[in-house]
């Protein structure tokens, strides 16, 4: 009997011990890799939202503390936004003083793609690596800068419509200057036009 259940337990440990086959293996490293892919994807779409945001609210920042400043100083500001070089900066600063610029670029770590499209009334305008929806001058080109203009009474007497796009990962956010109120709101770009309910 001893004997019996020592080849039972031998042959059983030669079946355990023979491992996984080269095909098993394969499939083992397919599907890790596969999975692999598709999470540093999700990953990098992730952190291109993230800095997207990031350049969103300090676009909002920059928007908000002029209006407070124009009613500090009892003096219109004007607010440029270059959608070249995504430059932020006070347009008359003879009278509105003491707001430096701020280039979101340079102020988001990682983000080396931004477009800013601009309008003082289109929602819906597209904004894209080869669409530029931003209110066209005379010739029909689009314009370089959007302005937004709050007065000293803490309101906005010429509000706008900002897109924020990333062709790194082919997102845009919104933000909206509302007029007269000067209510300052953010949101994300849906296929419908901007959407600043979600946030």
């Amino acid at each position: 009997m001893n004997k019996n259940a020592l080849k039972k337990f031998n042959t059983l440990s030669k079946t355990l011990s023979k491992g996984f086959s080269l095909a098993e293996l394969l499939v083992v490293v397919g599907i890790v890799g596969i999975l692999s892919v598709i999470m540093l994807l999700s990953f990098s779409r992730n952190t291109e939202e993230e800095r997207l945001k990031a350049a969103s609210k300090i676009t909002i920042d920059y928007l908000k503390t002029t209006l407070i400043h124009s009613r500090q100083i009892s003096e219109s500001c004007t607010v440029s936004i270059d959608h070249g070089t995504s430059e932020l900066s006070i347009a008359n600063p003879d009278t509105c003083d003491g707001r430096p610029s701020v280039n979101l670029i340079d102020a988001v770590e990682g983000l080396t793609s931004l477009k800013i499209c601009g309008s003082q009334t289109n929602t819906s305008m597209q904004c894209t690596a080869i669409t530029d929806g931003s209110d066209t001058d005379d010739q029909g080109t689009p314009l370089s800068e959007t302005q937004v203009v709050f007065t000293p009474r803490g309101s906005a007497s010429k509000g706008a419509i900002l897109k924020l796009y990333s062709s790194k990962g082919k997102r845009a956010r919104c933000i909206a200057v509302t007029t007269p109120i000067g209510l300052v709101r953010e949101g994300r770009e849906t296929s419908s036009g901007c959407d600043f309910a979600g946030g």
